[in-house]
């Protein structure tokens, strides 16, 4: 048996490292009587976003599923696979069931060795969906953050270029 541990860390801000999940992750397989005994490969992908599937570790990992070189993935939870509700219900719905791959989320106490088949899985579905849009939310606080410094930064610092109020500012 083989067993992907993968872990994504967006950007510098993001508390969760790389080593943090990949310790949660081995530790986790330690501790179960059917996983201790396989090999292991360890995928990450460090300042990806979760928007869609093209990173080069999970690429990567995706690969060897396909070549059904892996039998379980393991993530801290599915807000690592990805942030996007289509991408990672075809992965949970279709792509690793069809290839026969056990997926593990740790966080949100999820293994589709336990999953009913052809059930829909609301929790994991809900899940996947909020983190679509936390996606979708942070990005809108940074526009908005670009925006406000943008307008600041004109108002103070661009009388030098003959713009002198809010009217000559057009965002």
């Amino acid at each position: 048996m083989t067993i992907a541990c993968y872990a994504r860390k967006s950007n510098n801000k993001d508390n969760d490292s790389i080593e943090n999940q990949l310790s949660i992750i081995r530790n986790y397989i330690s501790h179960q009587t059917d996983l201790k005994s396989a090999e292991i490969l360890q995928f990450s992908d460090n300042g990806a976003s979760g928007i869609n599937l093209n990173r080069d570790a999970f690429q990567e990992l995706l690969s060897k599923v396909r070549m059904r070189e892996i039998d379980v993935v393991v993530v801290k939870d599915l807000s690592r696979l990805g942030r996007n509700y289509l991408d990672v219900c075809k992965l949970t719905d279709s792509i690793f069931p069809f290839m026969k791959v056990r997926l593990i989320a740790i966080s949100e106490n999820y293994d589709s060795k336990y999953r009913m088949i052809n059930s829909i899985d609301l929790p994991t579905a809900f899940k996947s969906v909020l983190n679509e849009y936390y996606a979708m939310e942070t990005s809108e606080k940074i526009r908005n953050s670009y925006r406000q410094r943008i307008k600041k930064a004109n108002l103070q610092g661009l009388s030098h270029m003959g713009i002198s109020s809010k009217t000559d500012i057009r965002l």
